[in-house]
């Protein structure tokens, strides 16, 4: 069985027409999935009775108030249901071929975690995705209208329960996590990187940064922003869905050797190169700095 977990946002004017064509879009998928719903937003409680859905209040925060990604991974791990576990923003819709794609990986892959680029579109309406036409029309419109975003944006994470552990505290939301999750899971946990671009629809439904108090800058620029990309700890472990090194493919898993993934490790050994050489640089030349009092920082 797969499981999906997400932590929406208030279900209020735009954002509940989204959120509830992305869970509905969830729940159109064959099988159904297990479908559990994160934190007290308003409206959250009440979608969860009316569809039935699984509902969990009460969430780790920070002291910016703001949901940890790592408990809501945590507590997901322990009550799912499913073997199979799929983190996704709330916003996003899913169609088939992601329950197509997981079959396969579930098949030929022993721990991995598989990710996509997302196409962004404007949706200001209701989709009913127990209507073939409007599905259809849907698809057009992706085809047609939508933008395949750059691999540093990150909006789900396929995995096998109980592989993806010691997640740093990030706020849910908040820059970097997702990077840096992709980075943890190949170096520190070993999960196989798999880009499911070409294999899996993830259609972002556009919308604006009211959510927060301070809009946009309160997401990507706040005294909560800056700590968040500290927290990464550097380049080396900001990963984008171009460092995976594999992708889904035509129904095969074939070694990434696109153009974006080449360019991205070799700039990433270039910087651990540069990295290198001045730390050592600092080790050689401390005697003689110390002898004419000059500190690292001054350097």
């Amino acid at each position: 069985m797969l499981s999906i977990f997400a932590i929406p946002k208030r279900f209020t004017g735009h954002f509940s027409v989204i959120q509830r064509n992305a869970i509905q879009s969830w729940l159109n998928l064959a099988p159904r999935p297990e479908i559990i719903l994160f934190g007290d937003e308003i409206g959250t409680g009440d979608i969860c009775r009316d569809l039935g859905l699984i509902h969990i209040p009460d969430i780790k925060k920070n002291v910016y108030g703001t949901p940890l990604i790592s408990d809501i991974f945590d507590q997901s791990q322990v009550i799912a249901g499913g073997d199979i576990l799929c983190y996704v923003n709330c916003d996003i819709i899913f169609s088939q071929d992601l329950i197509d794609s997981i079959k396969l990986a579930v098949k030929c892959l022993n721990n991995f975690l598989i990710v996509g680029k997302r196409v962004d579109l404007d949706i200001d309406y209701k989709i009913n995705f127990a209507d073939e036409k409007a599905v259809r029309n849907l698809m057009k419109r992706v085809d047609s209208e939508g933008t395949l975003k750059p691999p540093n944006w990150i909006d789900y994470f396929i995995f096998r329960k109980g592989t993806i552990s010691n997640i740093l505290p990030f706020g849910v939301g908040r820059p970097g996590w997702d990077n840096w999750l992709l980075w943890h899971s190949s170096k520190i946990l070993g999960l196989k990187l798999v880009d499911a671009t070409e294999s899996i629809t993830a259609i972002h439904q556009n919308h604006d940064y009211s959510h927060h108090a301070d809009g946009f800058k309160g997401v990507w620029e706040s005294e909560e922003a800056i700590k968040s990309y500290e927290m990464v700890g550097g380049p080396y472990n900001f990963y984008f869905i171009s460092n995976c090194d594999y992708r889904l493919k035509k129904g095969k898993f074939v070694r990434n050797v696109s153009w974006e993934h080449v360019s991205r490790l070799f700039f990433i050994n270039c910087y651990i190169r540069i990295r290198s050489m001045w730390f050592y640089t600092l080790k050689i030349t401390r005697p003689i700095r110390h002898k004419l009092g000059i500190k690292k920082n001054e350097i």
